[in-house]
């Protein structure tokens, strides 16, 4: 499940069947803007903190078994947030968004994630990425993962730009709790995601 990998995971185990309309999660000024799923799956910018500094993020019905239909849906509107706050993080380039996540993030072995839009063929990946920076090793999932310069993993998906993720913990929270209702909190779209503009 690429959601799983792209955000800390949080798992509620509930004593009754009702769940809460909204959860509450503890954060700091510099989190702000962010994006939180609202009750009906959408997403919404939070732009200030509760009383009690924390940011609330609404609980939604989804099927865990379908997690990554989410996906698109949090990855264009990290990009929609990105564009309307004008920030750096969307660049011309494969490289300069792979360098955006190692520089904010302050770690050699980071980014921990890239999204390719699954829509791309081996030519078109070949391109952009270069012949020697993707590498195919048989991994799990059932699937090839192929590495991208050697640091971080590489998931076609249903995206519509190439985007890179920090780890998942500096990236967001996504909160599942066990009768199919989950929250999803996206606190560092600035310095936890980059995209490559539209190719």
């Amino acid at each position: 499940m690429i959601l799983l990998r792209m955000l800390d995971h949080d798992m509620h185990v509930s004593k009754r069947d009702s769940v809460p309309l909204w959860i509450e999660t503890p954060a700091k000024p510099g989190f702000l803007p962010a994006l939180v799923s609202s009750s009906t799956g959408s997403f919404l910018t939070s732009r200030r903190l509760t009383s009690e500094n924390r940011i609330r993020s609404g609980v939604f019905k989804h099927d865990s078994d379908k997690l990554d239909m989410l996906v698109p849906i949090v990855v264009s509107s990290a990009l929609e947030l990105s564009k309307s706050e004008k920030w750096p993080n969307i660049c011309k380039n494969v490289e300069s968004a792979f360098e955006y996540i190692r520089r904010e993030s302050g770690f050699d072995t980071l980014p921990h994630m890239c999204l390719i839009p699954d829509k791309f063929d081996d030519k078109k990946i070949t391109k952009i990425f270069g012949r020697d920076k993707i590498t195919d090793l048989s991994g799990g999932d059932n699937i090839n993962i192929p590495v991208y310069n050697k640091v971080c993993r590489v998931c076609y998906c249903d995206v519509s730009n190439i985007t890179f993720l920090s780890r998942p913990d500096f990236v967001g929270l996504y909160t599942q709790f066990q009768n199919g209702s989950c929250s999803i909190l996206l606190h560092n779209v600035k310095k936890g995601m980059s995209f490559m503009a539209n190719v």
